[in-house]
């Protein structure tokens, strides 16, 4: 079952999901769906190996690690015209 939510974005972050939309052949909705779910993935907290103050740096070093790979292929996208 689908549920539709409406977000608000910056003017600059909407042509960037325009943009890698179009040259990836998807619909602005699946690529935010799909970003949404890799980030939520990095998010998961292994619950076997580490204490609970271990995990929750790896949690912390994974987040920011995503955020840094959407940026760096943003702007490699840009900086190809993309």
């Amino acid at each position: 079952m689908l549920v539709r939510k409406q977000i608000l974005v910056p003017a600059a972050l909407d042509k960037k999901i325009r943009r890698l939309a179009r040259k990836r052949g998807i619909s602005q909705s699946a690529l935010v769906v799909e970003a949404v779910e890799a980030y939520l993935t990095a998010q998961t907290t292994p619950t076997t190996f580490y204490p609970s103050s271990a995990s929750s740096k790896v949690h912390r070093r994974r987040s920011r690690s995503l955020s840094m790979t959407f940026t760096a292929d943003a702007r490699e996208s840009e900086a190809r015209g993309g």
